[in-house]
């Protein structure tokens, strides 16, 4: 459809107004042959939906666009919901949604979170102790969880029965020895 057209079936009085609709969603017309703007059938349906929502007293900021999403459960069947983009970038779920649906949801979430167990940190900081590895500080953070800091007058830092010892550094990145705290 074309821009004339646009103009008409919204009722809008100036090109301005149905750039800013495109804008806020995020679109951009297309052209044909003649390079003249128009909007295809996919983007005609975004703006009627955007349309409505403004009669209804929305504003450009708060509208909501629909949009399929696709859900793979770990059991390899595939479930689609049905999603909510708004303008702002933000993603919402819609109510529509049922409750199974959100029950898989959130079990296939569940199964991929990565929580980090504290056996597995002491396994990982003693194999880098025996391998006499040299960790940056972004490492050793991504290990233990915190960053190292040296304590004052000393040029290491104690974590959870570890010792971090400063050996330097490579760039501009400081370089961490790691070594078990004797008691």
């Amino acid at each position: 459809m074309k821009v004339p057209e646009l103009l008409a079936r919204y009722n809008l009085n100036s090109r301005a107004a149905l750039y800013n609709r495109l804008k806020a969603l995020r679109m951009r017309y297309k052209r044909d042959e003649n390079n003249k703007a128009f909007v295809n059938e996919e983007q005609l349906e975004v703006l009627d939906m955007l349309h409505q929502h403004l009669m209804e007293g929305g504003k450009l900021s708060n509208f909501v666009r629909n949009s399929p999403v696709s859900v793979i459960s770990p059991y390899n069947e595939q479930l689609t919901v049905q999603s909510s983009e708004q303008i702002s970038g933000q993603s919402t779920v819609q109510e529509t949604s049922s409750f199974i649906l959100l029950e898989k949801l959130v079990g296939a979430i569940a199964s991929n979170f990565n929580a980090k167990s504290p056996l597995k940190v002491h396994q990982d900081l003693a194999e880098a102790e025996a391998a006499g590895f040299l960790l940056t500080t972004n490492e050793v953070e991504e290990v233990v969880g915190r960053k190292p800091r040296k304590m004052k007058g000393s040029d290491s830092c104690q974590v959870g029965g570890w010792r971090f010892v400063n050996v330097g550094k490579a760039g501009n990145k400081l370089l961490w020895k790691v070594q078990k705290v004797q008691i």
